[in-house]
């Protein structure tokens, strides 16, 4: 833990942590093992921020599940958009299956160059898509070498540049944030995830995959694949993770000309879904 003048604590990520989505396999309530540890420490802080990696992995999870509200930073690129989906399709699934007190505070598009016509295009792509259903706040974090250099230093961005635009516009967003908690105004209801995104009929105008649910009994196996489902101890771990929170991943598919579909990857997950007895499974539908 360090300490520092500016009034938090600050707990480090180090190498090791490069090992600990591994070793949460094997972990009991691998879900909520963050949960768990800030339970213990919470009550004396009035905030504790968890800054995750930008990875839809198990620390991820672990994230989701011992949070209170999510606040999403997107850049404005077309895979950082393009990974927005399927963030909020986990925070759903998560608030349906661990952590149900969970919301989503709202959108913060950062590493902005206002003068590009791809930030522009994104960040109108961004508020097109999803601004009806959640807040995407104003407050923009503008790109500038001195953030980039204020990590270097291993300093905040306060300590390094206070009279800077970047410090400049994460004090007004932490303004704008502490109000917007106090008054719950973007507290959203998921209570079912689809509603967060386009129709499949825009889907099927911009050519993109969909997600849906489709019985198991539907799904033939890929003709000849090379990939074997191994009953070993890897797939006994991931058993009970199954019967607790269902499939997280969806798996991908393409539909056949007699209606059925064929399965592309996923074939662990979909053999976990037989073995729990699971009638339904989420999947990726390919054109």
């Amino acid at each position: 833990m360090l300490d520092n003048n500016e009034g938090v604590d600050l707990l480090p990520s180090n190498i090791e942590l490069s090992g600990l989505e591994v070793r949460l396999i094997n972990a009991i309530s691998r879900e909520s093992v963050l949960k768990t540890c800030i339970n213990e420490v919470k009550k004396n802080y009035d905030t504790v921020l968890i800054d995750c990696m930008p990875s839809l992995g198990m620390l991820t999870i672990n994230a989701l599940a011992a949070a209170d509200s999510v606040v999403i930073p997107t850049q404005p690129h077309y895979l950082s958009a393009k990974g927005l989906e399927l963030l909020l399709r986990s925070v759903s699934k998560v608030k349906r299956q661990i952590n149900p007190h969970l919301r989503i505070d709202g959108i913060l598009m950062t590493m902005i160059m206002p003068r590009t016509n791809i930030s522009k295009e994104i960040m109108a792509t961004v508020k097109s898509a999803y601004g009806q259903r959640i807040k995407v706040f104003d407050t923009q974090i503008p790109h500038s070498i001195r953030a980039v250099e204020a990590t270097a230093e291993g300093k905040s961005i306060f300590a390094y540049d206070k009279g800077g635009k970047v410090a400049a516009a994460y004090e007004q967003f932490g303004r704008r944030w502490q109000s917007l908690a106090r008054s719950r105004e973007s507290k959203i209801e998921l209570t079912a995830y689809d509603d967060l995104f386009e129709t499949d009929e825009s889907r099927a105008e911009a050519n993109l995959s969909k997600i849906r649910e489709i019985p198991i009994a539907e799904i033939d196996e890929f003709p000849d694949h090379p990939f074997k489902v191994l009953m070993d101890e890897d797939m006994e771990q991931l058993v009970d993770s199954v019967r607790r929170s269902g499939v997280m991943t969806p798996a991908t598919v393409r539909q056949k000309e007699d209606g059925r579909y064929e399965l592309i990857s996923g074939h662990r997950r979909k053999r976990l879904a037989s073995l729990q007895d699971l009638k339904r499974s989420n999947a990726r539908l390919r054109s």
